[in-house]
């Protein structure tokens, strides 16, 4: 890892005070972290993107961390915060934990520096489009250009973001409907560059 890397690790290690949209005062924006727990929606990332924008607003050139821990969700609302990461000026920080899943693999590889708890789990799945309001075989064609668009658009950045081969993404991932890893195996995919273990205890 880099040296640039490491500081920012560092960095992190020595505490940052986070802010989510369920508990402004106690996350508040001191430290410049937020955090996406729970589904990706609109409802859940429109708070991020306004904080996000805020923060860059307050200090430019930063670091801002995003802490997530998600199943998934939307896609259109994932690149929507992916874009808004990957626009302010100052390094992002991504965090996984606990779950990393679907559209929060997206939102991780917006990092810089890409880090995960030692015990989170990830989860890859193809894109899935709602089938249900289709009444049309011309309906159906273009849903199907949609999926591809989905799909390419996904594969492009994580593949970008984390210098992944073609091989190795046909190899592990395409047509994969449900794939669980772990960290160490997150690292070996270069989705994340290292894992934040857990602290020594000083017992009294």
């Amino acid at each position: 890892m880099d040296k640039d890397k490491e500081n920012l690790i560092q960095e992190i290690v020595q505490g940052m005070e986070s802010w989510s949209p369920a508990d402004i005062l106690y996350f508040g924006p001191l430290r410049r972290a937020v955090s996406l727990y729970g589904p990706v929606t609109r409802e859940t990332v429109f708070p991020l993107i306004s904080q996000i924008l805020e923060l860059e607003h307050r200090e430019p050139g930063k670091p801002i961390r995003l802490h997530i821990n998600t199943e998934g969700g939307s896609l259109s609302d994932a690149l929507a915060l992916y874009d808004a990461l990957r626009g302010v000026s100052g390094p992002i920080v991504t965090v996984a934990t606990g779950m990393c899943a679907s559209a929060g693999l997206l939102l991780l590889s917006a990092g810089d520096l890409r880090l995960a708890t030692e015990n989170t789990l990830f989860f890859y799945h193809e894109p899935i489009l709602p089938l249900e309001e289709i009444i049309s075989k011309k309906q159906l064609n273009e849903t199907v250009k949609a999926y591809d668009l989905c799909k390419n658009s996904y594969e492009k950045i994580i593949k970008e973001r984390t210098g992944m081969s073609d091989e190795l993404w046909l190899r592990e991932f395409d047509g994969e409907t449900s794939k669980y890893f772990d960290v160490k195996t997150a690292i070996e995919y270069n989705l994340i560059d290292d894992s934040i273990e857990a602290a020594e205890k000083v017992l009294k």
